[in-house]
């Protein structure tokens, strides 16, 4: 029996591990459903989201699409504005939080508490709620 090369033995571990991970990858695909991406929260899109959902889960007739967009419209508009009035009291919470926190922290952890505030705010001003997340996938065309 030939003793193998040393070219030989690295090949067979580089096919080895190439091999493993395409199933890997495979596998991954088989048996781990895709995570679906959260929808957009730009202030609107959930009532054309909702009546294509119906229109295919409940086989809406086309009467019935018509009849039910400006229900799922009116929805829309009130989810969207229940969505930006808990931002806007998320934001009172934590500004009440930090006004809370500004007698106890010493002038160095005040100038830390600014710094990470504003780098907050520049990280969501560059991915904002519902746009694609970093090295994610891009939002669908026509949304910001």
């Amino acid at each position: 029996m030939n003793p193998l090369s040393r070219k030989a033995v690295v090949g067979y571990l580089a096919a080895t591990f190439v091999a493993g991970t395409l199933a890997g990858g495979f596998a991954t695909r088989a048996f781990f459903p895709k995570v679906p991406q959260r929808p957009s929260r730009d202030g609107g899109g959930m009532g054309k989201r909702m009546l294509a959902t119906f229109t295919k889960e409940l086989k809406l007739s086309t009467n019935q699409v018509e009849l039910c967009r400006p229900i799922m419209e009116a929805a829309d508009r009130d989810m969207s504005e229940t969505h930006r009035e808990n931002g806007r009291r998320m934001r009172e919470a934590f500004d009440r939080c930090n006004a809370h926190l500004l007698p106890l922290l010493n002038s160095e952890q005040k100038i830390l508490l600014e710094d990470y505030k504003k780098r907050f705010a520049d990280r969501r001003r560059e991915h904002p709620p519902g746009g694609p997340k970093p090295g994610g996938e891009p939002p669908a065309p026509g949304k910001p």
